[in-house]
């Protein structure tokens, strides 16, 4: 897996508030350092069908520098039915396949 954060400490909230999805954007950050570790090539294992499995929730990582145009974004589902212990890379199309709905926290 290419690195999900530019910066080894990860992200740092400009506003530390506690939102009412936090703990699961938390379990992620626990969840990445070991997931970049343990990526040999870069390559997944295979396709995730979301209507086959319980992820829950999706995590949206954009990358964007000094408030400048979007680089890049990323998507990751929860793979354990929302206990958010794996995380899962998946495509944008395959979100709005699955009929996933957007949350601003």
């Amino acid at each position: 897996m290419a690195a999900v954060f530019c910066c080894p400490s990860g992200p740092k909230p400009y506003r530390p508030q506690i939102l009412s999805h936090e703990p699961k954007f938390v379990a992620f950050l626990r969840w990445m350092p070991a997931a970049q570790e343990a990526s040999t090539d870069g390559t997944t294992e295979g396709k995730r069908i979301l209507s086959d499995d319980s992820s829950t929730y999706a995590v949206q990582v954009v990358r964007q520098v000094n408030f400048g145009p979007l680089e890049s974004k990323r998507y990751f589902v929860s793979g354990d039915g929302g206990r958010g212990t794996n995380f899962y890379e998946i495509t944008e199309g395959d979100l709005i396949e699955a009929n996933f709905e957007k949350l601003n926290a």
